[in-house]
């Protein structure tokens, strides 16, 4: 992501007016994030396959809590107008509890919701023209989505729907807080698998 705005510029410029200044800027402000996601699914009876890239087909209503780790790396750039450059790095490391069901409607149509809390430290080290500053900080994190889906031998299509947050304290004053939702619509087709491949597998 790169392009940030400031929406609560009112508190740093206090003669600013929404709708007629522009908000304070940090247009060459990059984030670039990679992480991952390792669980166990608890319950044998429950396919978290078929929810998330339909490999396998759930005929019977089943839950299970999924425990999982989480771990991201996350780097933030922004070169300052000055001539000066900044460059933060964060490691994420969470411990996280999930509960995920999967309705099964009919053979052809499921609704699954899930929900899922989690703790661990962050680590950040910030560095300003050659002045480095590190800090650990505690966060508390949590999710919760909902997807409908439909499946058949040959076509499968759904959406989905899901929220992701964290939250800490930076400091005695500041809390910290990052909000994300996002939206999913998939389709997919199945096609015949080769005479060679199936007789191979």
């Amino acid at each position: 992501m790169k392009g940030f705005y400031v929406e609560n510029t009112e508190d740093f410029i206090p003669l600013w007016q929404e709708g007629t200044d522009p908000y304070f800027q940090f247009s060459d402000l990059k984030s670039i994030e990679w992480g991952g996601y390792s669980g166990f699914v608890l319950n044998k009876d429950f396919s978290l396959r078929a929810l998330l890239n339909r490999q396998e087909w759930q005929l019977e209503s089943s839950g299970s809590f999924v425990p999982a780790l989480r771990y991201d790396f996350t780097k933030l750039t922004n070169p300052f107008d000055d001539g000066s450059y900044g460059k933060e790095n964060q490691i994420d490391l969470r411990a996280d509890l999930g509960y995920h069901y999967n309705w099964v409607i009919t053979p052809k149509v499921n609704f699954a919701p899930y929900v899922r809390a989690g703790i661990g430290p962050k680590f950040s080290k910030y560095t300003l023209d050659g002045m480095v500053e590190k800090n650990n900080y505690f966060v508390l994190d949590n999710g919760a989505g909902i997807q409908i889906g439909y499946n058949t031998d040959k076509l499968y299509l759904g959406a989905r729907g899901t929220y992701n947050g964290y939250s800490y304290k930076s400091n005695e004053d500041n809390d910290i807080t990052n909000n994300l939702w996002h939206g999913l619509f998939y389709i997919g087709y199945r096609f015949e698998a080769p005479e060679n491949l199936k007789k191979l597998v």
